[in-house]
């Protein structure tokens, strides 16, 4: 939500207080939310907030788990607004719950699921957009990495859906055919390979975790976003010591605007990259390090295939009213398979040398 630079300004819609906020739509200034859920600003949100549902129901692609996740977001919207409004059992003809009115309706039919709302549900969800607090209705995201090995005491060898067959399907899917160092390489690695790899990891973490697992679905953002935080992915700088590695991607996240994250964020994403690097309890020690880069590899194919397409705005860029903070530039096809490469050189590495754990 866009505030109000000039706080001398007066509330376009009750017109007695000091306007504090700017919708993005209708540049209207307001002071509060009860003006801006007001019924003579209300066909601009309803508005807005019908191309939300829209996007995120084309973001679907009408995959059964993405359903299921709308359907719980949009019961959220309908909880978060009972408790605003303090709605109690006892209120005169109760709206009927959100689940019956949503049966046999197909979330993939945006006007379908407008319809079943009710007005206080669509300006409610808006609302919550616009005041950034978007993540009291989606879920949260559980970083894979936070997965490991179950390891039992007695367990049947090869036994189908055992312990590691599930951990691993929870994981990114390694690329076929990863290469031994001594495949690619006929020198031996430097010892700073480590460090490097170490600041590509932080950089993926971060991006994961802003993304909140989704980084797929805004492949050339999230190679932005890697290459601005990754001093060695971005222009081949090479680092002494773990500690170098982090504090240079770290100090990065800081510097870019729309990266930017607080001290506790940063702290969590070093514990993220010593997940990865430690990987699962027992066994597969490198296998964490392996799915993060197979993971990056597949980000950048994404994006190398979507190149070019950039000028008819992104679905990232197309979620926020201030454009122009997040009108990221496409990266050059032949920058992103210079990038691939070092990837791949990454993984060789990994497949070689990461089974011997090193630490941060």
């Amino acid at each position: 939500m866009e505030t109000v630079e000039d706080q001398s300004k007066t509330c376009g819609i009750c017109k007695d207080n000091r306007g504090k906020y700017v919708c993005p739509r209708c540049n209207i200034v307001y002071c509060s939310l009860a003006c801006y859920r007001a019924d003579v600003h209300l066909q601009c949100s309803e508005s807005f907030y019908k191309e939300c549902i829209e996007e995120e129901i084309k973001h679907g692609n009408g995959d059964p788990e993405s359903q299921k996740e709308m359907l719980n977001m949009l019961k959220r919207v309908e909880n978060e607004e009972d408790e605003s409004l303090g709605v109690d059992s006892d209120d005169d003809e109760p709206a009927p719950e959100l689940a019956e009115r949503l049966a046999g309706v197909s979330l993939d039919d945006a006007d379908a699921v407008w319809d079943a709302l009710t007005e206080e549900e669509r300006r409610d969800f808006m609302v919550l957009l616009q005041k950034g607090d978007v993540s009291q209705i989606v879920p949260p995201w559980t970083p894979w990495w936070k997965c490991s090995e179950e390891k039992k005491l007695i367990e049947e060898v090869n036994s189908p859906g055992s312990s590691n067959e599930n951990f691993m399907e929870k994981c990114p899917r390694l690329l076929e055919n990863i290469l031994s160092f001594d495949e690619l390489c006929k020198k031996p690695p430097s010892r700073c390979v480590q460090f490097n790899l170490i600041n590509v990891l932080y950089a993926y973490a971060y991006i994961a975790q802003y993304f909140a697992g989704d980084h797929l679905s805004f492949a050339m953002e999230a190679v932005n976003g890697i290459l601005m935080l990754s001093c060695n992915i971005r222009n081949g700088y090479n680092y002494g010591s773990a500690e170098e590695a982090i504090e240079s991607a770290a100090s990065e996240a800081t510097n870019c605007q729309w990266l930017s994250g607080t001290k506790e964020l940063k702290d969590i994403i070093k514990t993220d990259v010593k997940c990865i690097i430690e990987g699962p309890k027992h066994t597969h020690r490198n296998f964490f390090i392996l799915s993060a880069l197979s993971d990056i590899y597949r980000v950048i194919l994404r994006a190398k295939s979507e190149s070019g397409k950039e000028s008819e705005g992104s679905s990232f860029a197309k979620k926020f009213s201030d454009k122009s903070a997040f009108s990221l530039p496409a990266v050059p096809k032949t920058q992103l398979r210079t990038i691939l490469k070092k990837i791949e050189f990454y993984l060789a590495w990994s497949k070689t040398y990461a089974e011997d754990v090193f630490s941060i």
